[in-house]
């Protein structure tokens, strides 16, 4: 999933749930971790079932 960015397939609350996935996994990488920025984006499109969930997957 390394082109999730680019690939015109996702919807826009897909995006919002892989952002959290890939920044949270990618530390080690030396990114910053899951931003408010992020979270602001997971907030416009999840619910909160739906994020509980995403983090669950992540975990």
């Amino acid at each position: 999933m390394a082109a999730w960015r680019e690939a015109p397939f996702h919807t826009d609350a897909e995006r919002a749930a892989l952002a959290p996935a890939e920044a949270a996994t990618r530390l080690r990488d030396g990114a910053q971790g899951v931003t408010d920025e992020i979270w602001d984006e997971v907030d416009a499109h999840c619910t909160e079932e739906q994020i509980g969930a995403t983090n669950l997957e992540i975990a």
